[in-house]
């Protein structure tokens, strides 16, 4: 499991730990102190050690996206950030398309940049990250909402 650092401190991402034993000494080391898991398959390894602090949120990396359940995805990580700003990891399988959207919306979140200009951002730490064409078309979506305010 690689670890993306997206904000150091705030905000990282990676693929599934799966049942890896060494995947929560390593987040444990990186400070992590929540983690959001957005697949089906949770890693009982990390939901066990994590608690109430480990937060499954299954989203689908399909062609149809579902936007309201990704705005209260970004108003549940708002909401822990506004509790006390944690140190989050969000993973998905490979950690590119879920993990990288999130990370997307949330550095617009916590920067103010343009959606566009967050998805660069992310992609230069994460290569290739958000290539589901149905997110990128929500990013887009953002974008021109963003530049008519």
């Amino acid at each position: 499991m690689r670890v993306h650092t997206i904000i150091p401190g705030k905000l990282y991402t990676s693929g599934h730990p799966r049942e890896d034993p060494t995947a929560v000494s390593r987040l444990r080391h990186m400070w992590i102190t929540h983690v959001i898991c957005l697949v089906n398959k949770q890693s009982e390894v990390v939901r066990a050690e994590y608690g109430d602090r480990y937060i499954h949120f299954p989203m689908s990396d399909g062609l149809l996206m579902d936007r309201a359940r990704w705005d209260e995805l970004v108003s549940v990580v708002n909401n822990l950030y506004n509790e006390g700003w944690p140190s989050v990891l969000a993973h998905c399988n490979a950690g590119r398309n879920r993990s990288g959207l999130l990370a997307v919306l949330m550095f617009v979140e916590f920067t103010g940049l343009s959606p566009a200009d967050a998805l660069d951002y992310v992609r230069k730490i994460r290569p290739r990250a958000v290539a589901n064409p149905a997110f990128e078309e929500y990013i887009n979506d953002l974008q021109h909402s963003w530049l008519r305010r």
